[in-house]
């Protein structure tokens, strides 16, 4: 057994003491021809709902207009025309990530709904959201470990879901259909709001075949083998608001995404003695339940307050072999299984001030526990070394954890008409 503890520090290397300086507008609105155009709204950067034009940072949202002009396989491909962001397309098809600035996907922090996703591999954390299930998307570029963690290098992806419709019940059904994989998607949710509480389920289903490609040295068929994958994705939404001045607003989420996938071999990697190679991934599936409270306009001074905790589980099952032909009439082959589980909790408790017209402080707490188990079963078969098969078993289990809380700042102080300074601290241990 394997336990890793972050040491004590203060997070100035990773995220030191952030200090930028904006240019603002004068007004967060615009208005031409007597109407009134408000700007977009974002999270991401602040942790608090402002427009974009008054970020820290460089930040891009799609709203959910956007998104419905588009019909994606994946989260992925919404953000592939985002400037900075380059889509991570690993061996295992439906398994996209996201590589922002150049930074390696595991520098980039995804977040759904404001909770972070892990993922323990070396290729990064994929995004397996149904994508009608999304409200808005908000890319932030460049560092941003003072709010958000010692891991946002390159940047973060906070995913919103969808609440509610207006209506008391509303319906929704549809599907796409990919002709470059003889693949479809297809989901249905139904939504609504009744007084004070509103409510969401939706689902989704898709199935894609082996990839279309020109023939040629890949394909003589034109296919692409090993690259079909398929998942499924339920979710469900409640939420209630009260108060005298409905400032106040609980809810609680729910969503499991399964994915199973194959996984295409480059055959300019059998060479010299490798004779084949394969990847499978026939199970990976999230489970996630969170909880959430905010809270607006509570004093005069508390002008936000944050609350959430969430709990989820990553199963894994991967599958993996190659074979070698180290002398002519010999080979050994290895098969090797690994079942692993991540199992993630935590929370977030967050405070907006504003002690002064001229300032407005956040401060918060995080924790976040982060469990991982993972058995290995490894198998050779040796041939021609002796008169039969030699057949060897390996097994291995391995487990880690790492149970980490912070602790974070940043004040912004509107110190002229046109400009902010914004500076902030993180502590974690």
């Amino acid at each position: 057994t394997i336990f890793r503890t972050a040491a004590l520090a203060l997070l100035f290397s990773a995220a030191p003491v952030a200090i930028g300086v904006q240019a603002q507008a004068q007004s967060q609105a615009q208005s031409q021809d007597g109407v009134t155009w408000l700007d977009t709204i974002a999270v991401i950067g602040t942790r608090t709902e402002v427009p974009v034009q008054d970020k820290p940072a460089s930040v891009s949202v799609l709203d959910e207009e956007q998104l419905e002009k588009k019909a994606p396989e994946s989260i992925a491909e919404l953000l592939r025309d985002v400037p900075g962001i380059q889509v991570v397309d690993s061996t295992a098809p439906g398994t996209k990530r996201l590589s922002i600035r150049g930074e390696s996907s595991r520098r980039v922090t995804v977040l759904v709904d404001g909770q972070e996703i892990t993922d323990h591999t070396t290729f990064g954390t994929p995004i397996l959201v149904d994508p009608a299930n999304v409200e808005r998307i908000e890319v932030l570029r460049g560092p941003a470990s003072v709010l958000h963690g010692a891991k946002a290098i390159g940047g973060v992806v906070n995913i919103v879901t969808k609440k509610g419709a207006d209506k008391p019940v509303q319906a929704e059904i549809g599907g796409t259909y990919y002709s470059g994989s003889d693949g479809w998607q297809g989901w249905a949710a139904a939504s609504g709001t009744v007084g004070n509480f509103d409510y969401r389920f939706s689902g989704s289903l898709d199935d894609h075949d082996d990839r279309r490609v020109p023939r040629g040295q890949y394909t003589p068929s034109g296919r692409l083998d090993r690259t079909t994958f398929s998942g499924d994705n339920l979710s469900a939404h409640l939420g209630y608001r009260f108060g005298e001045a409905d400032n106040h607003y609980i809810a609680f989420k729910a969503s499991q995404n399964r994915l199973s996938s194959e996984a295409w071999t480059d055959p300019d990697i059998l060479t010299g003695t490798t004779t084949d190679f394969y990847l499978d991934l026939p199970k990976r599936d999230l489970r996630k339940y969170g909880l959430y409270y905010d809270g607006a306009e509570i004093s005069d001074i508390v002008r936000r307050v944050h609350v959430d905790a969430f709990y989820q589980t990553v199963d894994r099952l991967f599958l993996n072999g190659a074979t070698v032909a180290p002398l002519p009439g010999r080979t050994i082959a290895f098969d090797t299984t690994s079942d692993d589980v991540n199992v993630n909790w935590g929370g977030t408790v967050q405070a907006d001030l504003q002690f002064h017209p001229d300032h407005y402080t956040v401060v918060g707490l995080q924790y976040l526990a982060d469990e991982l188990k993972a058995d290995k079963t490894t198998q050779t078969i040796q041939t021609g070394f002796a008169p039969f098969p030699i057949v060897t078993f390996q097994e291995s289990s391995d487990e880690s954890s790492i149970h980490s809380f912070s602790a974070f700042a940043q004040n912004e102080w509107s110190f002229a008409d046109d400009f902010k300074l914004t500076t902030g601290a993180r502590y974690y241990n």
